[in-house]
């Protein structure tokens, strides 16, 4: 609410009497108070009327807030206190509500999704906030404009609405909340796109454009308004949201993640093993299937080579392992671009880790390189690198991208599920 602007407040009371009211009681009024910021009202209910309307009323109670109420108020309804009867069946509750600084002109806000090329409404957000997916990267996808648009109408806060012109509005981006980013290095080319043609509004309203972000986050469109008296108008901010978090799931507890070993990642810490739910799927039939063969194959080395299953020094049965699976990466938690350099870059074969769909595995538990598994010449490495695959394939997860399969010589690979 405004300053200056009268508001009704309806308080609803009931009475329900434990025992059967003498005609004294009937006759009795019991107070019912509104505490409202700095000031207090009271009525007198008859308890009789009360009664007679089957025991509740509605009671209004008219309020003009004054400057001196500016902020977020409690309004305070009670009945009977420390009045009348004794029993324990009066209640009271409260509600808040933010007084504003009121003047003769307010901006209305109208936020919409729309497309970029055609203009046509794809989604109506009132006055805001936002909520939508970070747009597709201009690397390696087909890129995507995802524009909101704010239209600003300057009118009359008489209750009329009635539009007006020689109203001015300023607007600046801004960046509340970094969501999955850890780094921030003060540039703003990443903020998203901007656009107001100009200061003034029109009576016909001012149309400001702002094209999402790729990188997940809150970003917030901070308007400041003046009216045609030159006295300011409070505007406020729209938010916008940029997220998927909602489409995401955490995969770290099917397998390792680098970001969430310490000391082993320099990029977005303890971030990075999101996907979407058929991943989480898929993923996990292809760890049990990897498991099963793995340990299959095994059995059955140990059975051929000691047959007695006793303690032996042959390397051939000590080394034999189920590889700890690692990820290098899978997707943000919120989502959209993965800056794997903290560059807030949008190019590189990383782009692809913006929507939960895809996954690096590691291939350094696959080879003494780290020391994890000591297998000998490399020959059970390949081996369960050959069964990793297969678990992967026969789980309907593909592997797209070049010199990151199996069959290329690669540190990692790369995978995601089949259509």
């Amino acid at each position: 609410v405004n300053t200056r602007a009268l508001i009704n407040v309806p308080v609803s009371i009931s009475y329900n009497p434990s025992t059967p009211l003498t005609p004294a009681e009937l006759s009795t009024f019991v107070p019912v108070t509104l505490q409202a910021g700095s000031r207090s009202f009271t009525q007198s209910v008859s308890i009789a009327n009360l009664v007679a309307n089957g025991g509740s009323m509605t009671l209004p109670f008219n309020v003009t807030f004054q400057p001196i109420d500016v902020g977020l108020k409690t309004l305070i309804a009670t009945v009977n206190a420390g009045q009348q009867f004794t029993e324990s069946n009066f209640a009271n509750n409260s509600i808040q509500l933010e007084v504003h600084v009121g003047g003769n002109y307010k901006i209305v806000k109208e936020v919409t999704e729309i497309n970029p090329k055609t203009g046509k409404i794809i989604k109506s957000y009132g006055e805001g906030p936002v909520s939508i997916a970070p747009n597709k990267l201009a690397g390696c996808t087909s890129k995507e404009d995802k524009t909101i648009k704010i239209k600003l109408t300057c009118v009359k806060d008489d209750g009329s609405n009635e539009a007006v012109e020689d109203c001015k509005v300023s607007s600046e981006l801004e960046w509340p909340n970094n969501g999955p980013h850890d780094h921030d290095d003060g540039s703003d080319t990443h903020l998203g796109v901007l656009t107001q043609p100009s200061e003034d509004i029109p009576i016909t309203g001012l149309i400001l454009t702002y094209k999402v972000s790729e990188f997940a986050g809150a970003y917030a469109v901070k308007l400041d308004g003046m009216g045609p008296d030159n006295k300011p108008i409070e505007v406020g901010s729209v938010l916008v949201e940029t997220s998927i978090a909602n489409d995401l799931t955490p995969l770290n507890d099917l397998l390792v993640f680098k970001a969430l070993i310490p000391g082993t990642s320099e990029s977005h810490p303890n971030e990075g093993y999101y996907g979407t739910p058929l991943l989480r799927s898929r993923l996990s039939v292809a760890l049990a299937d990897f498991k099963s063969k793995v340990e299959q194959f095994n059995f059955f080395v140990r059975l051929e080579r000691n047959p007695t299953g006793l303690p032996t020094n042959d390397p051939y049965i000590n080394d034999l392992a189920l590889p700890v699976v690692k990820s290098e990466a899978a997707s943000l938690s919120w989502g959209g671009a993965y800056d794997i350099g903290k560059t807030w870059s949008t190019t590189g074969k990383h782009c692809l880790h913006r929507n939960g769909t895809n996954l690096d595995i590691s291939m350094s538990p696959f080879g003494p390189a780290d020391g994890e598994v000591l297998f000998d010449n490399g020959t059970y490495a390949t081996i369960y690198r050959t069964y990793l695959a297969e678990a992967f394939i026969e789980a309907k997860l593909e592997f797209p991208e070049k010199d990151e399969r199996p069959n290329d010589y690669t540190d990692h690979w790369h995978a995601r599920p089949t259509k």
